[in-house]
């Protein structure tokens, strides 16, 4: 009981969400507009977003998976790693890493409400509750917006790496007994042979419309 307390508290924060959770749900958002509502109907699109409730990837379907990763530095040359398990194909097909590069300034740009509205207003019936779900999850509330007005996000660019066997990372099969908790960064320069066009993930995104639809 006392968890569940705790969690509540974590999640409804007067102080609303903090600033690295907001630039995190941002770039899932855009992600989530970006690919994912382009190419598969809405409902199985938000449905596929687990990185409101601390899935492993952002994004999990059928055999395919994708975590984003976004970030405000200037020239992005490293991303944190924070579960071992993010970037690991076990039993998954075809895993991408997308990082999301934004600028923020307070003239110009997005807003994290703004994205969160314009996401509304394309959703209609059970896809709408879902989603909200969602942002409950995350610690997005409707009583925190103005919290976010003046925050405003542009896109930078956006890259796509395809895990394969040699990309730099951590697998959970490495592991000794007894170590956990394993944190650890990536060199960005070192992925650059990994790298691929948003062509290609869309490609595998249309072909993920066709498994769910064959279900």
């Amino acid at each position: 009981m006392l968890f569940t307390w705790q969690q509540f508290l974590k999640k409804n924060s007067p102080d609303g969400l903090s600033e690295h959770a907001r630039v995190g749900l941002f770039g899932e958002l855009e992600i989530l507009k970006a690919l994912f509502f382009k190419n598969l109907n809405n409902k199985d699109a938000i449905q596929g977003w687990r990185g409101c409730r601390k899935a492993h990837q952002d994004f999990q379907y059928i055999d395919f998976a994708l975590e984003v990763k976004t970030t405000r530095a200037v020239t992005p040359e490293t991303v944190s790693i924070s579960n071992i398990r993010q970037l690991d194909d076990e039993n998954i097909n075809k895993l991408f890493l997308t990082v999301v590069n934004v600028e923020q300034n307070p003239t110009n740009g997005t807003s994290l409400q703004m994205q969160v509205s314009e996401i509304k207003e394309i959703l209609n019936g059970s896809s709408i509750g879902l989603f909200e779900e969602g942002l409950h999850e995350v610690g997005f509330i409707e009583g925190h917006t103005k919290l976010y007005e003046s925050e405003l996000y542009t896109i930078q660019s956006i890259n796509h790496y395809a895990i394969a066997d040699g990309f730099p990372r951590i697998l959970r099969s490495h592991i000794v007994e007894g170590v956990k908790h394993i944190k650890y960064k990536i060199s960005l320069g070192a992925c650059n042979s990994y790298q691929v066009e948003n062509s290609l993930v869309l490609e595998n995104i249309k072909k993920l419309k066709e498994r769910i639809e064959n279900e």
